[in-house]
């Protein structure tokens, strides 16, 4: 989809994280997108988790109350019409394992083909 270029488009989390994470727009000209949402891991059961079978890791980044504090920043770099895909520059403001995976899919634009965090 089209990622949101200024303070004109609302971004909307998820009701599960909207107590717990936050955005706001910052920057020169309020382009930047800043996601602030603690991060912590989850251990998959191997035997039970449909993702684990993909990913090389049982290990999984979940936003939650007791996690790492985690801030990323983003901005539209360019967007295709025809494919319906936003090239977004990504800044981890801290260094959190998969933080930018994460905090792309909370907001609604995980990374194309992340069949970990939800890119299809």
């Amino acid at each position: 989809g089209k990622f949101p270029a200024s303070l004109n488009r609302d971004v909307v989390l998820p009701e599960q994280v909207i107590n717990i994470a936050s955005t706001r727009w910052c920057g020169d000209d309020n382009d930047i997108l800043e996601v602030n949402a603690p991060l912590a891991v989850k251990m998959e059961n191997e035997t039970n988790s449909i993702n684990s079978a993909m990913s090389a890791s049982p290990m999984h980044r979940i936003v939650s109350s007791d996690g790492k504090p985690s801030v990323s920043r983003f901005r539209l770099i360019a967007y295709d019409e025809q494919t319906n895909q936003s090239l977004v520059s990504c800044c981890p403001i801290t260094g959190r394992g998969h933080q930018l995976r994460v905090h792309l899919q909370i907001i609604g634009f995980p990374i194309q083909n992340d069949v970990e965090y939800g890119g299809t």
